[in-house]
């Protein structure tokens, strides 16, 4: 079924595989988790199921970059939606790296929906990275309408 869904792992021949551990560099165990649940069952993993991302944590990184106090009460909403934003973006960087066009196109617009002051810097860089022109385009057009304003 692995190789059937996301052809890299057909092109690679894993000698992990007699081993207990597969050493995947620069991946965490959650967003290889989150690639593994799409290529079994197809589904989109849950951040694209819910609303991962609060309309206050949002708020809270367009503050921050804005110049914007924050007070101890939200902190923890900020880092959750930072770490929340990272691990989206591995989960594209890993849909590039296995060809799963799918799921690729599915982070995409959750990242497009994203971008901010304070994040679309950073979403370039990822969009570049991995060529994925959704949302590079859609970094691109926040930047015009945000120059224009």
């Amino acid at each position: 079924m692995l190789f059937i869904n996301a052809p890299r792992f057909a092109r690679r021949r894993f000698r992990e595989s007699s081993q207990d551990e597969i050493d995947i560099p620069d991946t965490s165990y959650d967003a290889f988790t989150a690639m593994i649940e799409y290529v079994y069952t197809g589904k989109s993993p849950d951040f694209v199921d819910r609303n991962f991302f609060s309309e206050e944590g949002m708020g809270m990184l367009n503050l921050s970059e804005a110049g914007g106090q924050q007070d101890g009460s939200g902190s923890g909403s900020w880092e959750r939606e930072r770490e929340n934003l990272s691990k989206v973006v591995e989960i594209l960087i890993l849909s590039d790296q296995y060809l799963l066009h799918h799921l690729k196109q599915e982070t995409e617009k959750i990242l497009s929906d994203c971008i901010c002051e304070s994040t679309h810097e950073y979403l370039l860089g990822a969009s570049e990275s991995c060529n994925a022109m959704q949302l590079y385009r859609a970094v691109h057009h926040f930047r015009r309408n945000r120059d224009g304003i």
